[in-house]
């Protein structure tokens, strides 16, 4: 039997929603096979269920010295250390473009940094290539600072999945995690790593 007459048989046998059960199925191959898709669809779909932080104090992990030692370089090239940003609370928090969920909470991020950057530093960590990074946000319209790592040999800020998020005081001490899309840009939250 051919295929096409295979299908007309096939479908004419099928109700309405035989029919769109079968678009939606083959709608949702689609988006699996295809790494872009996956990822703008699994954000979309995780949005919804985004929570605000608390803004208390959760734990008290101080950094060691592997922390302090961190090394990144930004967008546009520049070279720091986490120790260079002792000064302020500092929100630090790991992400990748392919991750949903931290597509997810690209605006939350950049709400985030346009409300708080002048009273904490706001360090979004990759591992991807700075050129990819700083395409994938241009395309999208943000301007977070992001920063690559090219150097930690592991310690208190390590993250075994995406997005992880620390919230880190002026002695150096880690007094926030969250693992997850997190509502981050609350007027609730930026009050709290502020006031740190």
């Amino acid at each position: 039997m051919k295929i096409p007459t295979y299908l007309k048989e096939r479908y004419a046998k099928k109700g309405k929603f035989g029919l769109a059960g079968d678009i939606v199925f083959i709608l949702l191959i689609l988006v699996m096979l295809i790494p872009s898709w996956r990822r703008d669809v699994g954000s979309l779909l995780v949005k919804p269920f985004m929570r605000s932080p608390s803004a208390t104090i959760e734990e008290k992990i101080p950094l060691l010295q592997s922390d302090f030692e961190m090394t990144f370089i930004s967008l546009d090239k520049h070279r720091f250390q986490l120790s260079d940003f002792t000064e302020k609370p500092i929100f630090l928090t790991w992400w990748a473009t392919w991750c949903h969920h931290c597509v997810a909470e690209l605006s939350q991020l950049q709400q985030l940094s346009n409300n708080s950057s002048s009273d904490a530093h706001i360090l979004i960590l990759t591992n991807e290539d700075p050129a990819h990074v700083k395409q994938f946000l241009e395309s999208r319209g943000y301007s977070i600072p992001i920063y690559v790592v090219t150097g930690y040999n592991g310690g208190n800020l390590n993250a075994n999945s995406l997005p992880t998020s620390f919230v880190i005081d002026k002695s150096g001490t880690i007094v926030y995690k969250k693992t997850g899309a997190t509502k981050w840009g609350s007027d609730e939250f930026g009050l709290f790593l502020r006031g740190l």
